[in-house]
């Protein structure tokens, strides 16, 4: 159907409006309100599926699907609540929130689901010694009430999460053993890490101890990056407030999205607000972010360097066994607690809102 045919004559083929497909659904027109621009495309049932035994396996209750188009998000959702159309799902964290008021003020069905991805606080090794002290990140740890500040600063957008793999993951452990919320306990564990740095460095004062954290009296000082993006500049500034109670400094730099992305992957940061995406991948595997040799080229931004975590990673991908590779990640999970290699926050959550008379739904 497409021999003969260059990349810049694709987008007006005949082809689009006639395209061949092995699915459900077939393509059975395109609708123009103006004529100048498409603004729907109808679906219906394909009859050579069904005939099919996979069609016949399945029960499609919906004959025609109709997707109607528009230009920017107030519109479509207007057309939700308007009832021009049955549905809309939030595409970003930014609309999940006008979604949820909008299935609230108008009746409509709201369904939330996790998406592949978390959301978590690294440290850079590379940069700031301090954060390699174990005492020092498990304080950090221990020092910030993570129930409560998801809960205050991303209520209805994401949930806590509790691990560095997703929720639903064959390798996923639910019940790890993280440290309780007390302040008193990490600002004990930053007091012995301090000592125990000094005495590493032969009592002088420790790189990490800073002109701005010597003139506070801050036993540390240190930045977190976030991109400027309302809901995590929050978060950042709820967790920075936290910590500064532990006779620490600590600040938000939020910068836009080109900045901060130019930055991690430049390691210019002393502790970074990230989102790891698995994608729609089902494999749990996560070595990418965490093993040492993705560093510095590679998306283990901030340059963690653990002999046991980067094992249990390896182990797990030249296992072809799965009941082996459960193992290798449950030791994985234990460890990454056990060391605080990094603080997991929160799964973001997809949301989408449906009207009432849409049944079934899944």
């Amino acid at each position: 159907a497409l021999r003969g045919t260059t990349a810049a004559q694709i987008a007006d083929h005949r082809f689009n409006l006639t395209p061949i497909g092995t699915g459900p659904y077939q393509l059975e027109a395109l609708r123009s309100s103006d004529g100048t621009r498409i603004d729907a495309v109808e679906l219906r049932a394909a009859p050579v599926y069904r005939q099919r035994t996979e069609g016949q396996q399945h029960a499609y209750a919906l004959d025609r699907v109709t997707f109607r188009l528009y230009d920017t998000f107030n519109a479509a959702l207007s057309a939700l609540e308007n009832g021009s159309v049955d549905g809309i799902a939030a595409r970003n964290r930014g609309e999940r929130r006008p979604i949820f008021d909008s299935a609230n003020r108008h009746d409509l069905d709201l369904y939330n689901q996790i998406e592949p991805t978390v959301g978590l606080i690294i440290y850079n090794w590379a940069n700031r010694d301090f954060f390699r002290e174990q005492r020092v990140r498990i304080a950090l740890e221990t020092g910030i009430d993570r129930t409560s500040t998801i809960q205050r600063t991303l209520a209805n957008i994401a949930t806590e999460a509790n691990s560095p793999l997703m929720p639903g993951s064959w390798a996923y452990l639910p019940d790890l053993p993280w440290p309780a919320y007390n302040p008193d306990q990490a600002r004990q564990l930053l007091a012995t890490a301090v000592e125990r740095l000094d005495r590493l460095n032969e009592g002088e004062a420790t790189a990490e101890t800073t002109e701005e954290a010597e003139a506070t009296g801050a036993l540390f000082s240190f930045t977190i990056l976030t991109p400027d993006d309302p809901a995590l500049v929050s978060l950042a500034g709820e967790i920075a407030t936290q910590w500064s109670q532990l006779n620490l400094r600590v600040s938000v730099d939020a910068v836009d999205q080109a900045t901060y992305e130019a930055r991690l992957q430049a390691h210019e940061f002393d502790t970074a607000l990230v989102e790891y995406s698995l994608g729609g991948s089902a494999d749990p595997d996560v070595y990418a972010f965490w093993h040492e040799g993705q560093y510095p080229d590679g998306m283990n931004y901030g340059g963690i360097s653990d002999r046991r975590i980067s094992e249990a990673l390896e182990k797990a991908r030249r296992d072809p066994f799965g009941i082996n590779r459960v193992a290798d990640y449950q030791r994985f999970q234990h460890d990454f607690v056990e060391r605080a290699i990094a603080l997991p926050l929160y799964y973001p959550l997809f949301t989408y809102a449906i009207s009432p008379r849409v049944e079934g739904v899944q």
